[in-house]
């Protein structure tokens, strides 16, 4: 505490110079790349950093997505180069800043807006988006709001009279996360997948007929998978492709025992016009979906590179383009069919 006392002091007997000396933008610029890097270092520097004895590093608190304490944690000398401020600046302005900057030199320029993803036509026209990508956020293994309020609070005490307008509220806006939280929630699965409706019925609108929508999902759970898809259909796309991609590593920061996958399904979807038809019979296409799944998951498991979760899942993204096409399916009993069905088939070809 002592020292983060001391590093926010010294920010602040700068700030000023800082402000005196720059024009606004460039001043504003740099007391933000110097709030991130505070802030880094604030997040290896308290009782939630664990302590990694086989290495003899502080890991960040958010190595696990949580704020438990750490029966070993440790504590940074914040003027050591290999894991002080030097590398925090250094992570920020050469690896993060510089890096993005490259990005831009001598290309033509894009436009950046911060919206609510379910508000997107209060700053897009309909019928003007040919592709969309979106990575939705985890169902409920991370909870995004709460996790937020440490930086927050950091660059708060930072930047808070730089730009008071983003920091008004004392914490982080929590009620309306896009996340399955049972401590805040009635009915977390219905209250996720509304969320999500509402953001795929936003881009459904301000795409063109026949745009294309790609979401990347790495969530291992049924549930997860359930919710989404049935969002993602009963919001009028369908689902033409799907493709898995080794996009995350086993050992990453907080992968362990946790609900995502090593390798990210694509699934893509195409903007329809065309209304739902008729209820088709799922005994009518179970058998199609099996083999689908069949042949999917026999091609998956000859690859070396991908564990039987991860084929499991990624069996599930052709059965699924088969169950979209005859959407809405129900049994000969009457009863709706949602998408987990159509996992559950998956993973039995798996096993």
């Amino acid at each position: 505490l002592v020292t983060h006392y001391e590093l926010f002091q010294v920010f602040e007997e700068c700030k000023q110079e800082i402000i005196d000396t720059y024009a606004r933008e460039k001043a504003e610029l740099y007391l933000i790349l110097l709030a991130m890097a505070i802030d880094r270092q604030v997040q290896y520097n308290t009782r939630l950093s664990t302590w990694k004895d086989t290495r003899g590093v502080v890991q960040s608190v958010f190595r696990g997505n949580n704020f438990t304490i750490k029966r070993m944690f440790g504590e940074n000398n914040i003027c050591a180069p290999r894991r002080g401020l030097e590398r925090r600046f250094g992570r920020v302005i050469d690896d993060s800043y510089e890096e993005i900057a490259a990005y831009v030199d001598d290309r033509d320029s894009g436009e950046v807006f911060n919206e609510d993803a379910a508000k997107l036509t209060n700053q897009m026209e309909s019928d003007s988006v040919d592709v969309a990508v979106v990575d939705p956020p985890y169902f409920d293994s991370v909870m995004y709001g709460e996790l937020s309020d440490l930086p927050y609070l950091s660059k708060k005490r930072l930047l808070g009279d730089v730009f008071p307008q983003l920091f008004e509220s004392e914490l982080t806006a929590k009620e309306e996360q896009a996340v399955a939280n049972p401590a805040r929630q009635d009915n977390p699965e219905e209250f996720y997948e509304e969320k999500m409706k509402s953001i795929f019925n936003e881009l459904k609108d301000v795409l063109v007929d026949g745009g294309v929508l790609t979401l990347m999902f790495t969530d291992r759970e049924v549930q997860a998978w359930n919710t989404i898809s049935k969002a993602v259909i009963e919001s009028g796309f369908t689902i033409t492709a799907s493709h898995p991609i080794k996009t995350e590593m086993s050992d990453r920061a907080g992968a362990q025992d946790t609900a995502s996958v090593n390798s990210s399904i694509l699934l893509i979807s195409r903007n329809s016009s065309e209304k739902a038809g008729e209820n088709v019979l799922w005994e009518d296409i179970e058998s199609d979906i099996e083999k689908t799944a069949r042949i999917e998951a026999q091609r998956l498991l000859s690859i070396d590179d991908i564990n039987k979760v991860d084929t499991s899942i990624a069996a599930f993204g052709p059965a699924l383009e088969r169950y979209s096409e005859a959407h809405p399916v129900e049994d000969k009993h009457g009863d709706t069919v949602e998408p987990k069905r159509v996992l559950a088939k998956a993973r039995q070809e798996v096993t």
